[in-house]
C-alpha cells in the first residue's frame, strides 16, 4: 500500500513499507514504521482489515484515530520489547484501541505472536502460554 511509486526514496519513516496481506477473506495490515501522516493518507482510501500490526511499535505517533476508524481492525499487535522508561505501546495508543474495542496483543508479554488468517476470522497464537510479567 505504501510508499507510492512516485515517492522518491528518502530513508525516512515516511518511506516505510506498508503491506496488506489477504487470505481466506481476512486481512492483516503491516505498518512498518510509517508515521501518522502516512496513516492519515492511507485512511483516505479505507478498506476493512481485521488485524493491524501497529506502526512504530505503538509509539505515540502511530494509530491515528482517523486511521483506526477507517480500517476498523479487531486485533492489534504491538511488536516491542521491555523498555522501562518508555513502555510501548504508548498509553494514548492503548486508550485509542480500548475505546474502539480492539484487542491488543503485545510481544513484550506474549512473546512471538502468530496470526492465522481465515474463516471464521483471524486466530491469534501467542508463543508464551502464560504471559510474561509486565512491570
Amino acid at each position: 500500500l505504501w510508499p507510492p511509486a512516485e515517492l522518491a526514496p528518502s530513508g525516512t519513516n515516511a518511506g516505510s513499507l506498508v503491506l496488506r496481506v489477504e487470505a481466506a477473506g481476512t486481512c492483516a495490515l503491516l505498518m512498518g514504521d510509517a508515521p501518522a501522516a502516512v496513516e492519515r493518507e492511507l485512511a483516505l482510501q479505507p478498506k476493512r482489515c481485521e488485524v493491524l500490526k501497529l506502526g512504530h511499535h505503538g509509539s505515540a505517533t502511530s494509530s491515528d484515530p482517523r486511521f483506526l476508524d477507517a480500517f476498523t481492525p479487531e486485533i492489534a499487535i504491538a511488536g516491542a520489547g521491555r523498555r522501562p522508561r518508555s513502555p510501548l505501546p504508548n498509553s494514548r495508543v492503548r486508550e485509542r484501541l480500548a475505546a474502539r474495542s480492539i484487542s491488543l496483543w503485545k510481544t513484550r508479554s506474549a512473546g512471538a505472536i502468530s496470526v492465522r488468517l481465515g474463516r471464521p476470522g483471524p486466530q491469534v497464537d501467542p508463543f508464551l502460554t502464560r504471559p510474561f510479567r509486565e512491570d
